[in-house]
């Protein structure tokens, strides 16, 4: 066959077919416009061009627009109850008012305490006196001022002899009556001390190089019944007496003894 013919048998066939296709029939009814669109449209009669839609057809509409957005909204939370007496909080007691301030607009002043008043410091003053006699009557005059004090004695230079005598009296008069007494008991080596010092108007019973001699004298006149005799060192010698107490009491101390000892040579020391 001429390939010709063949081109053109082929042609023919697409005519064919495409014209029973556009007549329908190959069994699709062809497209002729609207009025055969509105023909195959199923119920036909329920569209009516430039018409509103009646009240049914708008609450069927609204029904089938509620139930779809049913479908798709979450469940909502549950409504919230009152709260029960037990739930509702405590009420809080009422704060008292501020005290008003005073007409000057100051608060009082709370009272103060009194400072407690330190004690005097410690203090310690030194005396150098010559003789027992001396040292010991500056021991117990700080005494009698106060029982606080406290003494120290101190030997500076040793006694080379020691005496035997009656102790100072308070006058020159005194002294001579009673060394009359003594000379009537039969006491003749005997004499008033007339020097300027701790030993004025002492009454001398003897004096000796060693303590031992001196006491076999005391002896014998404590057996005549002369009982207010002793025996002290014949050369006096030094003694440094350290009193300490607390420096109120030290000033009175120094006041007296600088009256009673005028020869005793004040020193200073650690309290």
């Amino acid at each position: 066959m001429p390939l010709r013919a063949l081109l053109f048998i082929l042609l023919l066939l697409n005519l064919l077919l495409f014209a029973g296709g556009y007549m329908g029939w190959l069994g699709t009814p062809a497209f002729r416009g609207e009025p055969e669109r509105l023909t195959n449209q199923l119920h036909p009669e329920r569209i009516r061009p430039g018409t509103p839609p009646t009240a049914a057809e708008v609450a069927t509409i609204d029904m089938t627009a509620q139930a779809r957005a049913a479908a798709v909204v979450p469940p909502s939370e549950p409504a919230a109850t009152a709260p029960t007496d037990s739930e509702l909080p405590t009420p809080r007691p009422a704060e008292p008012p501020a005290r008003e301030a005073t007409a000057s607009g100051d608060a009082p002043a709370e009272r103060a305490e009194p400072a407690a008043v330190a004690p005097p410091p410690p203090a310690c003053v030194a005396y150098e006196v010559s003789g027992e006699a001396a040292a010991t009557e500056a021991e117990k005059l700080a005494q009698t001022i106060s029982d606080d004090v406290r003494h120290v004695r101190r030997t500076l230079q040793r006694p080379e002899n020691w005496r035997v005598r009656i102790p100072p009296f308070d006058s020159v008069e005194a002294a001579n009556t009673r060394a009359l007494e003594l000379r009537g008991q039969g006491i003749s080596d005997l004499f008033v001390v007339r020097d300027e010092g701790p030993t004025r108007n002492s009454i001398s019973l003897g004096l000796f190089s060693s303590a031992a001699h001196a006491q076999q004298r005391l002896s014998t006149l404590k057996k005549l019944g002369i009982d207010d005799a002793e025996i002290v060192s014949g050369t006096l010698g030094r003694f440094r007496v350290e009193l300490r107490a607390p420096a109120d009491v030290i000033a009175v101390i120094d006041e007296r003894l600088g009256r009673a000892l005028p020869d005793a040579g004040k020193r200073e020391c650690k309290p």
